[in-house]
């Protein structure tokens, strides 16, 4: 369907000590309008990121304190797959937000993201 923007929100209602993860892949050809994938990761602090895209796109990694106001933590334009992305200091910046998210607006490429608490 063109113009529908893809998003998956992942609630985490478990105990904090359990691992919380949301995750999500298009194709190139599923991809039509980009990518949001977020996650509430309760009282996690501990959080990393998995990006996969089949060429090159903008990534924005964005943070939280209510789920509604979204500060920018990284942007970064990427080909390939990055194990944690992009750096240290963007994954320190996650561990004071409760939501977490990752999105891209680029299309018709492939994209993989994972955003992972514990």
């Amino acid at each position: 369907m063109a113009g529908v923007r893809n998003i998956v929100s992942i609630s985490a209602v478990t105990a904090p000590s359990t691992p919380a993860t949301a995750s999500q892949s298009l194709t190139a050809i599923q991809n039509t309008a980009g990518l949001t994938v977020t996650l509430d990761a309760g009282g996690r602090p501990d959080k990393t990121f998995f990006a996969s895209v089949g060429g090159a796109a903008t990534v924005t990694v964005e943070g939280s304190v209510d789920g509604s106001n979204w500060r920018i933590l990284s942007t970064t334009v990427m080909i390939g797959a990055l194990d944690i992305f992009p750096d240290d200091l963007t994954i320190h910046r996650m561990r004071g937000y409760r939501h977490v998210r990752a999105k891209t607006a680029t299309v018709g490429v492939a994209v993989t993201f994972e955003i992972s608490a514990i």
